[in-house]
Formats: C-alpha cells, sequence, structure tokens
C-alpha cells in the first residue's frame, strides 16, 4: 500500500519541478529554427507572448528578413520583434531591430551600425514603462554569422549595453546584454505561444 503512494508523491514532485524551471536559452544553432534569447543582466530572456494575448500589441517572434530588391536575392533587409509578456521585472518587454540603414545585409559579419536596436520594459509596480537604446560601447556586436539563401536562413549572435532614456525619476539605466542568439528563416514571419 505504501509504495503506490510513494510513487505519486515522486511523480507529483518531478512534476512540479519541471513546472518550475526557469527558462533556458535555446542552442546556438544555424538551421533556421526560429529561436532568439539572451540573457539580461544575467537572468535569461526568451520570447513569450500568449496568442490569446496578442490584442494587446504584443508579438512573441515577429520577422522581416526578405531581399530588399524582387530582382536578386541579396542584399537582405532585416527587421524583427521579439517579445516577452510577464518576464523582465515588472511586466512586459520588448525588444525591436530595425535596419536604419539602406545597404542591406549582403554577407556574415557585425551589422549593429546599420540597426537601431531598443528594449521596451515595465521597471516598476506603477507601469512605468523604460526605453532602452543601444550603446556606443565597442564591445557591442549583432554580428550575423549564417546566411544561407538557398535553405533560407539567417543566423546570428549578439551582445549590447543598453542605455535608458530618462526614467520616470529622471535617472540614467543601463542593461547588460550578453549571449545573445537568433536562429531564422528568410521570411515574412510571426509566432506567438499557444
Amino acid at each position: 500500500m505504501r509504495k503506490p503512494f510513494l510513487l505519486i508523491l515522486l511523480a507529483f514532485f518531478v512534476i512540479t519541478c519541471k513546472k518550475s524551471m526557469p527558462p533556458s536559452l535555446p542552442p546556438v544553432t544555424e538551421t533556421g529554427a526560429n529561436t532568439f534569447g539572451c540573457k539580461i543582466n544575467g537572468q535569461v530572456w526568451v520570447p513569450y507572448y500568449p496568442c490569446a494575448d496578442i490584442s494587446m500589441g504584443g508579438v512573441q517572434l515577429e520577422y522581416n528578413i526578405a531581399p530588399l530588391d524582387s530582382n536578386s536575392i541579396l542584399p537582405l533587409k532585416f527587421s524583427m520583434a521579439v517579445g516577452n509578456y510577464n518576464q523582465y521585472k515588472f511586466g512586459p518587454s520588448f525588444f525591436n531591430f530595425i535596419q536604419a540603414s539602406a545597404g542591406g545585409i549582403t554577407a556574415p559579419g557585425d551589422i549593429k551600425e546599420s540597426l537601431l536596436i531598443t528594449f521596451n520594459a515595465t521597471i516598476d509596480a506603477d507601469n512605468h514603462v523604460l526605453d532602452y537604446g543601444q550603446g556606443r560601447s565597442s564591445a557591442n556586436y549583432f554580428r550575423i554569422t549564417k546566411i544561407d539563401t538557398v535553405k533560407g536562413i539567417v543566423s546570428g549572435i549578439f551582445q549590447l549595453t543598453m542605455l535608458s532614456f530618462l526614467t520616470p525619476s529622471n535617472v540614467e539605466d543601463s542593461i547588460s546584454v550578453t549571449d545573445g542568439r537568433f536562429d531564422v528563416r528568410i521570411a515574412n514571419y510571426q509566432y506567438c505561444s499557444n
């Protein structure tokens, strides 16, 4: 009689532990796996936005990576929006990567100078939202590691120091974004969690 009870108790603890495990970074891949992740001040940040809440304007992973010219394969235009509904500090947070220069991506390499990169986060219980912009640190990079126009894959890694615009109390703030990785398709794509 005790053995079934112990097995049920053990199963409960295993299920409970799995549910409460913190998120982990996706592996660095170059297969078009539609993954994104990084650490913000050492805390894992991965996309998460329920489809039911998309009406609030959020998105888990949305990107538009396509040829600039319909008559050629390269260069590519690059834009990506990535959201997390409930993980950073007090509420939803979002990354935006928008290609600001007209040249497009032609080969692997660091493209941080051609991107406008922002991070928006709810920073306190009063729902103050803070906007961070890419700082000019020499340690910053947003590196494309693979472009495969045959299989339709764009992958990369990034590291950024993001500086705040003024907070509600007019105090500057910064965040450190490390271990960044993405592995996406050459496509127009939007994804949310079911």
